[in-house]
């Protein structure tokens, strides 16, 4: 900005409350009212003064999204890169305000995103963009779409033939200059990938442990075997140190990461989404391995004036956890989030009771629109039908699940409408929840495929009737494609 301050030359004045002199002045001067985002959770205003296109945000991210929401209405799809949908150009552009301009209050859910899971297509595709697989390159496109979706969060891809995320460090600088915030899935907790992160690091631990034992009761997906059982003793009840060594792994996890922006999971399953195993009692075990979590976040984050219930943290009573979860014995803390899950297929198992409404870490889901796993996979092609998604996530947020939402997107690259729907819902469950979702698929057609009125009323009509098909027959890929041929010809 000009030392006189003067922004005469100006055409788009970009910036955020008390990070932009630009912004802060016009806001003093009364040139735009903030009074709606002020202290708001990423907030936005866009508003016009002197001829003067002004986006003003509340935070860092309020801002992004007031500059993508801006783009997206002179006509750049958020999928303009995913699904090469190219803007079309002009000469001109004329810009017409409401009077006052318009604001975009807090989105109805705090942590909003998408995970990457059973991401081999995604993996082979994203090898060709840069050296290895799941690089920076394809993480920094991921990045973008989760903004101009307006969502803030992902979980990484986490299989064996996937890079781990943290094993290259730019990739968290990089998530931190975007402004994403990061996490892990139910499976991996305090951001730890165990495919691709346990095995080196137990090999590295024992090497500056002689002295030390470990009880190594499985193995990876790669074959190798690994020490990921919490107990003390081994299967003939000699004493092992899978405690300390567990409890390193985490810390070095935290120690390296702390400094972003994060969602740490709490909690402990199988090696890679399998069932929680151990040798002790079952309740004991997650309680102790809860309490040395805590004591290492408090530890390693809580020396800056922080307090442990300023750090977001969840609990995910997935598959077989969630029955010890329902026995009431875990020890989970009050500022902890309880994510809840569907049942793989988009029908959500739970919902919280007046008890997990009143915690003060809220509630959250887990949500699915591909799965892998017994007793049906359902990958590829994406099958989910819209008003379902709606039915159950409107269900869980009026029943307080607003504080994380995540959904698992599988590749994510064939299942676009569902994940900007997903997403919608997270920023503005009222106004997406009361909108008609054919309107929005003709939308979305003129947007995307620059369809006129009648062709993309047709096409919301076949997607309508393709997802009806879909729930009808269980699914099934090759009976939706012969019906879906029949509907189109």
């Amino acid at each position: 900005m000009p030392a006189d301050n003067d922004w005469s030359d100006a055409n788009i004045i970009v910036g955020t409350l008390g990070n932009s002199k630009a912004i802060d002045l016009l806001a003093e001067m009364g040139a735009i009212d903030v009074s709606e985002i002020k202290d708001k959770w990423e907030s936005f205003t866009v508003q016009e003064n002197g001829g003067n296109l002004i986006i003003a945000g509340s935070d860092k991210r309020g801002t992004i999204y007031g500059i993508y929401d801006f783009c997206e209405k002179i006509g750049v799809s958020p999928w303009k890169w995913w699904a090469d949908v190219k803007p079309k150009k002009a000469d001109e552009l004329y810009i017409n305000l409401p009077k006052d301009g318009y604001t975009e209050d807090e989105p109805s859910v705090q942590y909003r995103g998408i995970f990457l899971n059973d991401e081999y297509n995604l993996n082979q595709w994203s090898t060709s963009m840069g050296d290895g697989n799941m690089n920076k390159e394809t993480y920094e496109k991921i990045y973008e779409l989760i903004l101009r979706l307006k969502a803030n969060t992902l979980w990484p891809a986490m299989h064996q033939y996937s890079n781990a995320f943290h094993l290259d460090a730019e990739n968290a600088v990089l998530a931190d200059k975007y402004g994403i915030v990061m996490g892990s899935s139910h499976a991996e907790p305090l951001l730890r990938n165990n495919l691709g992160e346990l095995y080196p690091y137990q090999q590295q631990w024992l090497a500056d442990h002689p002295d030390k034992k470990l009880y190594i009761n499985t193995k990876d997906d790669s074959g190798r075997s690994v020490s990921y059982m919490w107990t003390d003793h081994d299967g003939d009840g000699n004493a092992v140190d899978n405690k300390e060594f567990l409890a390193d792994y985490w810390r070095d996890s935290v120690k390296t990461n702390g400094s972003y922006e994060n969602i740490y999971t709490l909690g402990m399953r199988g090696v890679h989404d399998g069932s929680f195993s151990t040798n002790m009692d079952t309740t004991t075990a997650l309680n102790e391995i809860i309490a040395t979590q805590r004591k290492i976040l408090e530890e390693e984050l809580c020396t800056d004036g922080r307090k442990i219930e300023d750090i977001p943290q969840i609990f995910i009573p997935y598959k077989d956890v969630q029955a010890i979860y329902n026995t009431g014995a875990l020890k989970i803390p009050d500022d902890v989030t309880i994510m809840w899950t569907d049942d793989n297929y988009g029908y959500v198992r739970q919902n919280a009771d007046d008890a997990e409404r009143a915690r003060a870490g809220k509630t959250g889901i887990y949500y699915h629109i591909s799965y892998y796993g017994y007793p049906t996979s359902y990958l590829w092609l994406s099958s989910t039908q819209p008003g379902l998604i709606r039915e159950e996530l409107k269900k869980s947020y009026d029943m307080g699940a607003n504080k994380v939402w995540i959904l698992n997107v599988g590749d994510l690259k064939p299942a676009e409408k569902e994940i900007e729907y997903f997403a919608d819902l997270a920023k503005n469950v009222w106004s997406t929840s009361n909108t008609e979702i054919s309107s929005i698929y003709e939308q979305n057609a003129k947007r995307d495929f620059n369809m006129n009125e009648t062709d993309a009323k047709e096409y919301a009509d076949i997607m309508d009737k393709y997802y009806e098909i879909a729930v009808q027959n269980g699914m099934d890929p090759s009976v939706l494609e012969k019906k879906l041929k029949e509907l189109t010809e």
